[in-house]
């Protein structure tokens, strides 16, 4: 998945969000904790490798996306859904079980994300100050609403993707790993899924068959 993630990097267009990119997943202080890191302790990929994961299914999504709407900044969407979690590799502990970091529980990975790539964005020569205001942006925006823990809300298009795609991707998966958790339960519905705070239909797949 690193090796992925590395190779859609490259092949961004030379400039100051490519060298962006490249000097977080490229630092030896970062690279071996984000291929490591859960996205999450309990709500979505929250297994070793689940950061990367949804950060490298996100990227492929917004490429999708931003083939659709050709009008979207492309190379500013791949920034935002590159680095909206980076703060998680400082949020979250995993070393015999998942918890919060002490700093993670007093700040939280949305601050967190935003010193990382501030202290990144000033180290880089000549970047320009407005692309570093919309990307600081993004991350602050991602969670779509004050009442999700984002200090602001999406304010232009790119943003909004990202908090959509990040949404829809943290959703599907905790109900795809419901029901593989509950594969051999009886019954047309899981148990409550605590992350979306609803019981899930097993809906019948054409023969059938459970999903």
């Amino acid at each position: 998945m690193a090796a992925r993630l590395g190779e859609r990097l490259r092949r961004t267009p030379e400039g100051p969000i490519r060298s962006l990119l490249l000097s977080v997943v490229e630092d030896p202080s970062i690279a071996p904790r984000f291929k490591l890191a859960p996205a999450a302790t309990t709500f979505h990929h929250a297994y070793l490798g689940g950061l990367l994961e949804h950060v490298l299914s996100l990227v492929e999504l917004g490429d999708l996306v931003c083939d659709h709407y050709p009008s979207l900044d492309r190379e500013l969407i791949l920034a935002g859904l590159v680095l909206h979690d980076i703060g998680k590799i400082e949020e979250l502990e995993y070393a015999g079980g998942f918890r919060y970091s002490t700093r993670g529980q007093l700040v939280g990975h949305i601050v967190l994300s935003l010193e990382i790539v501030r202290e990144k964005t000033r180290a880089i020569e000549g970047f320009p100050a407005g692309l570093a205001n919309q990307i600081e942006h993004i991350l602050l925006s991602h969670h779509g609403k004050l009442e999700f823990g984002s200090p602001k809300e999406p304010a232009f298009p790119e943003a909004l993707v990202v908090h959509y795609l990040d949404d829809l991707d943290s959703k599907l998966q905790s109900m795809r790993a419901q029901y593989a958790a509950e594969a051999g339960r009886a019954g047309d519905w899981t148990t409550r899924n605590r992350a979306l705070g609803r019981e899930l239909f097993k809906r019948p797949s054409g023969d059938g068959a459970k999903p």
